[in-house]
């Protein structure tokens, strides 16, 4: 793969990057809101109220 501007590409790779709480690195895609992380395999989220949305799910899906 070759990119034309390679400064560009490894800045919008960085916005990409959030840490686990594992203290890993995951590379998230811009239309995903929530990946597993390889190393530990727990979720890593966007921001906070996407995860707490996704936390009140299952805890509403568990009381049933």
């Amino acid at each position: 793969m070759k990119v034309e501007n390679p400064i560009k590409y490894a800045r919008e790779l960085e916005k990409g990057k959030l840490k686990c709480e594992c203290g890993h690195s995951v590379i998230m895609p811009p239309n995903a809101n929530k990946l597993i992380c390889r190393w530990c395999g727990n979720y890593v989220f966007r921001n906070k109220r996407i995860e707490f949305g996704f936390r009140m799910k299952e805890i509403m899906n568990n009381a049933k």
